[in-house]
Order: C-alpha cells, then structure tokens, then sequence
C-alpha cells in the first residue's frame, strides 16, 4: 500500500513544469476539497475557482493547513481548500464540477481530479459524459444569444432545460458498481443525450430561419 507522502510527491510531480499544481476531490455530494499551490512562489496563496456545469459557483483561497502536504514535501503545506456544493451533486455527476487555480498575477491552472471527481475510464460512460458537457455548453451560449437577439425566445431555452433534466436523470442512474453490465444503459444514455443535441439543433434552425 503507497503511504501517503509518496502519493502526494507522485501527485506533485504528475504536472511536471506546470507552476500551477493541485488536485480536486469530491469527498462528498455536498462538498468538493483539495490543494493547490503556485510553484513559481509558494509562500503566497491561489485563489480556486469552482466550476459547475460550465458556470463558476464560487471562489475559495487554497491556504488551509495540511499536515499530510508538509510532511509529503509539498512546501509550508499551506495549500488546502473546500467548497461547499448547493444543491449537492446528483450520484455520477461528479464529473460536472472542475476547479481553476488562479495566482494573484493572473496565472492559473486546471486542477486534475483524484477520488470521485476523477472521470472515469470506461469509454462508453465518457462518451456519455462528453456529450453532455457539450450539451451544456451549447445551452449557456445559447443563452447568451438569444437573450441579445431575442427576448421572446425563452421558452427555447426552457425546453432545453427541460431536455438537460431529463438526461440528468437518466444519466444519474448509471452506477460505478455496475459499470461491467451497464453497455445497454449507457448506450440508451448516449442516445438521449444525442436526440437532446438533435433537438437543440432544430430548435436553433426553427428560430433563425423563420
């Protein structure tokens, strides 16, 4: 078994030359942790933000004292954060959230994900999940558009609303656990989240083209 300060030297050193380094967990559905740290000036504290679903949720400065960072050899240790999640993350969703580490003079760095928030492996489900977070992103840009052009077309943007729903749930059902017998599952996913981009599309071509 890996004691814990070579894990946290193996962490370190998975980013080699980035100045930018940590890791995000999600130890539970409410709560998302970790450390990160500047290396170019490790006295001084970054600044993480929480991202959910495409939107930033919230800021947290990573300075909370972490014996197991000291004693691993990661500086003064000083490196530590948490954020509480509002609602909490529906089971599987871990893979929504994503954190930024941000030094004061600009630099930042995406955190690599440990534990739960780590994406998983399985290629089915990370297809699953890559289609959703595209589902997403699509849904805040047409936001922003459509409330610049056209007021009135908010009720597009709730079907789609509608539409994300639905596939969250349905997504939220696929296990870990049974993740050896869950290829019919994630192929209905997969589908659902296509016909929800293939909705989307049309609705965008209805809209511009009347």
């Amino acid at each position: 078994m890996t004691d814990m300060p070579t894990r946290l030297a193996a962490e370190s050193e998975a980013s080699t030359g980035a100045r930018i380094n940590g890791v995000i967990d999600v130890p539970r559905p409410g709560r998302v942790s970790g450390w990160a740290i500047d290396r170019g000036d490790p006295d001084a504290a970054v600044t993480v933000q929480i991202v959910r679903e495409g939107c930033l949720v919230g800021e947290v400065r990573a300075d909370v004292y972490r014996p197991d960072l000291e004693h691993g050899g990661i500086g003064t240790g000083r490196y530590g954060f948490a954020f509480d999640l509002d609602p909490p993350l529906e089971p599987s969703f871990e893979f929504t959230v994503m954190a930024v580490a941000r030094a004061d003079d600009g630099t930042s760095g995406k955190l690599r994900r440990i534990g739960r928030a780590k994406l998983a492996e399985d290629p089915d489900r990370r297809l699953a999940e890559r289609l959703f977070e595209e589902f997403v992103r699509l849904r805040i840009a047409l936001g922003h558009e459509t409330r610049r052009a056209d007021p009135s077309l908010g009720d597009a943007i709730e079907r789609i609303e509608v539409i994300q729903a639905r596939i969250e749930t349905t997504l939220s059902n696929v296990e870990p656990p049974l993740r050896s017998g869950m290829g019919g599952l994630v192929g209905a996913v997969t589908l659902s989240l296509l016909i929800g981009l293939a909705s989307l599309g049309l609705g965008l071509w209805s809209f511009f083209v009347a």
